[in-house]
């Protein structure tokens, strides 16, 4: 009779198992824990679901196949429970497949031999069948070593699980504590309770069966009508991920412990593959480079249509209210746009809009620098156009920018290439040669009046007056070059013109 009212109890405890279940299933898509806890209730169910065959089991034989075959479910369940627990306080990130199959080792060891133990009896010795008066019978094993590997593997994963627990009910804010006191209850309540099963003080009910159903009531609310625990993930989807910003956070020890997709697609590899490694690491990893050493601003230049990509990057850390650092964070910025207007009005800054030759303020830097710096030789040519004033009023100002333009095409097509050209008036330019000889500064100028000729017309006659001057060392300024730059293009204007 005791043995048939077990039964109907394992059975209507298996029915609410399977209930829960299926309300998990259904409502998976709901809550990020959910999917970790299908499998968590699926292992209680097979383990409520052996009980009950066992108890209802006629057969001694098919009794004890019965009894050793919730160890399916036993053995997994702590690997399971862990698994959640980590994911739970925030870990989930350095659980990879790898650690996970570590963890399953003994487990799967303990399922091969709990179900082949007739072979070997590397799990039970022997099984003892106990009649009762009323025909029950009870059955009892004499535990081999591997029972207590097993014990010893899955208690030891239970208590990190509950030690995990306990201390982040203790460090985070009371508004998790609710939660995380039901799910401290929903594992130390089996726990305890298949403790005294292993007493043997209580033979004729298998409470562990019994603490499963509330466990998984416990588990069910916790997770999916008390739903704290989904903020953080919600949250971090939402205002993290979401970012376009590659974001790493770093422990204490500058080991990485969370990053963004933003920041895995930057590294292009899996974020399981980045978890774990120190910064440098990880700057070694991405595609990225500082402009120079010790800079902030990195640039990214192998995109996939060759175009340069700039990042800032951000550092920064949390602490505790003590001042103890606990997390080192990187942002990068992606800066490219800002960086092109900033290249555009830099370039702005130092360019004659209407010729695109270097401005006056360039011309003023460069002749500074070479008289800072003391560089020698250098040639400085200088140059007006001729007539400028009366093509503006003959032909308008348009046809004056045109002449302007045509009068430095001249110029810049005469130069090299590392050579300055600079707009520095309305009709006036300027050329400073560095490393050259009079020679080659006479033949660039007789190349500039080419070249200003050819590009002359009928219509507008072009002319211009050219004069120069050279500096072999720092006892003349550049502005005493520019002086005597500026008699000599005179004195040949002069000379033009009484020719005339």
């Amino acid at each position: 009779m005791a043995q048939l009212s077990t039964s109907y109890i394992m059975i209507i405890l298996s029915c609410l198992n399977a209930a829960m279940l299926l309300y998990t299933l259904l409502n998976r898509h709901k809550r990020s824990m959910a999917p970790d806890l299908l499998l968590i209730f699926l292992l209680m169910l097979e383990w409520n679901l052996s009980v009950a065959m066992r108890s209802m089991a006629t057969n001694t034989d098919l009794a004890i196949i019965f009894h050793e075959l919730k160890f399916v479910g036993a053995a997994l369940l702590p690997v399971l429970v862990l698994v959640l627990v980590i994911k739970y306080i925030g870990l989930g990130r350095l659980v990879q497949k790898k650690h996970f199959v570590v963890l399953s080792v003994v487990p799967v060891l303990t399922i091969l031999f709990s179900q082949t133990n007739h072979w070997h009896h590397i799990f039970r010795k022997s099984f003892d069948i106990l009649y009762q008066p009323d025909g029950a019978f009870y059955i009892h094993a004499y535990n081999n070593y591997w029972f207590f590997v097993h014990s010893i593997y899955s208690y030891t994963l239970w208590a990190v699980s509950i030690f995990l627990l306990l201390e982040f009910f203790i460090r985070k804010p009371t508004q998790y504590r609710l939660q995380t006191g039901i799910f401290i209850i929903a594992i130390v309540f089996p726990v305890f309770t298949n403790l005294i099963d292993l007493t043997g003080w209580v033979k004729a009910y298998d409470l562990s069966a019994i603490s499963f159903t509330a466990s998984m009531a416990l588990l069910l609310y916790g997770v999916f009508f008390y739903s704290a625990h989904d903020f953080i993930p919600l949250a971090r989807i939402k205002l993290v991920d979401s970012l376009l910003n590659p974001i790493f956070i770093y422990n204490d020890k500058y080991q990485l412990t969370d990053a963004n997709q933003a920041a895995v697609n930057l590294a292009g590899t899996k974020n399981e593959d980045l978890y774990g490694k120190s910064r440098e690491q990880i700057m070694e990893i991405l595609p990225i480079r500082p402009v120079q050493k010790g800079s902030s601003i990195y640039c990214l230049v192998d995109l996939a249509d060759g175009e340069e990509q700039v990042f800032s990057l951000e550092s920064q850390y949390g602490s505790k209210a003590n001042g103890v650092i606990m997390a080192y964070i990187d942002v990068f910025n992606d800066i490219t746009a800002l960086e092109s207007a900033k290249q555009k009005i830099e370039i702005m800054a130092i360019t004659d809009s209407l010729t695109g030759l270097y401005n006056r303020n360039f011309f003023d830097d460069t002749m500074c620098c070479l008289d800072r710096e003391g560089r020698r030789p250098v040639a400085l040519i200088i140059g007006d156009v001729d007539g400028l004033k009366k093509v503006n009023d003959t032909y308008g100002h348009a046809q004056g920018d045109e002449i302007i333009r045509k009068a430095a095409a001249a110029m810049k097509a005469a130069v090299r290439s590392g050579d300055v050209v600079a707009r520095i008036g309305g009709d006036e330019f300027a050329i400073l040669l560095e490393n050259i000889s009079q020679v080659d500064v006479e033949r660039i100028i007789e190349k500039i009046r080419m070249n200003y000729r050819e590009l002359s017309s009928k219509d507008i006659p072009l002319s211009i007056c050219l004069g120069y001057a050279i500096s072999n060392n720092v006892t003349h300024s550049m502005d005493e070059v520019l002086r005597l730059a500026d008699e000599d293009m005179y004195n040949y204007k002069r000379e033009i013109y009484n020719k005339g």
